[in-house]
């Protein structure tokens, strides 16, 4: 999976690259987003393209498969951006927040995703009580949060009031919760992706 961007970085001008869309040599998964066909078409590979059309991070019901924390739950392709975008694509929803610091991301197989921690946070609308603490202790058990975090997490992202969230039910956390944006459109061209340390 590549972009159009890093193509022509490796010496691909643009004539070449219509070329190989031509002859089948690569199949456009995205605009301005390829893949080389051959390879089974996986859930993953599905997720790096719509981050790298995006720009954004694998979050939500897609962040949480990716770090194995199924009972997230949800299906879908879900990204999460720092920004307002007005890309459509009928088989990826597209969430915006206003705040999305490299704090809360990291690379899982060279796809950029949230942690899990902000994963909670994003999805605690979304989950009953009991899925959102199996969830929470799921992450707990693998090491990817933590009872501290969660309450610090929270309160910098949620403002005052979010003190002492490790004691309060999912339910007082859903209203703690930044309102979840979806974005849609149609502009052409993959975002130019930045790396998240791994």
């Amino acid at each position: 999976m590549l972009t159009r961007a890093q193509a022509i970085e490796h010496g691909v001008s643009d004539s070449a690259i219509s070329r190989r869309l031509r002859s089948g040599r690569w199949i456009r998964e995205h605009p301005g987003v390829f893949r080389i066909p051959g390879a089974p078409v996986t859930d993953r590979q599905r997720l790096l393209a719509a981050t790298l059309w995006t720009g954004g991070v694998a979050s939500h019901a897609s962040g949480g498969r990716l770090l194995r924390v199924d009972e997230l739950g949800g299906d879908g392709l879900h990204v999460l951006l720092a920004h307002i975008t007005n890309r459509r694509c009928n088989d990826v929803v597209v969430h915006t927040t206003s705040t999305l610091p490299d704090i809360d991301g990291r690379a899982v197989d060279e796809i950029r995703c949230t942690l899990a921690t902000r994963m909670l946070i994003d999805r605690a609308a979304d989950l009953d009580d009991e899925s959102f603490e199996a969830a929470f202790e799921a992450a707990c058990r693998m090491g990817l949060t933590t009872l501290t975090l969660r309450e610090r997490r929270a309160h910098e992202l949620c403002g005052q009031g979010s003190a002492g969230i490790e004691s309060r039910p999912a339910s007082d956390h859903r209203r703690l919760a930044p309102e979840p944006r979806v974005a849609v459109g149609g502009e052409d061209g993959a975002a130019d992706p930045s790396e998240w340390a791994s």
